[in-house]
């Protein structure tokens, strides 16, 4: 499952600007909490926009903290594919991917938390 189409794994040092995405469709957003809060890997989700410094195009990042990333990555990017089929335009210009790179510069900022969610229903 390496090559899920949407899934982003960067192996080379790539120069990308990112900040909490600005404008995210509502139903779009339903969707990925929807499926944030369906997937109890999932710790935490960030909705980031990104861009190459020298591009002007912006891209939706679903940037994820999984529990044990090497044995949940795959399916839990396979599962933000299946439900971005829904939403064709968005999904062009849409990746899932770890958080690991980005953390810590988007620490306080979540889309989701597992932790937030437990608070609130407790």
């Amino acid at each position: 499952m390496a090559s899920i189409p949407g899934k982003l794994r960067l192996i080379r040092k790539v120069d990308v600007q990112t900040r909490r995405a600005q404008a995210v469709d509502r139903q779009l957003a339903r969707a990925i909490r929807s499926a944030c809060q369906s997937n109890r890997c999932i710790a935490a989700c960030y909705l980031l926009d990104a861009r190459k410094p020298e591009k002007d195009e912006i891209f939706l990042f679903i940037a994820v903290t999984v529990d044990d990333e090497a044995a949940h990555m795959d399916s839990v990017a396979q599962q933000f594919q299946t439900m971005l089929r829904q939403f064709p335009i968005q999904a062009q210009k849409t990746y899932s991917m770890s958080s690991a790179r980005f953390i810590k510069r988007h620490a306080g900022t979540e889309f989701y938390s597992r932790e937030a969610v437990a608070h609130i229903s407790r």
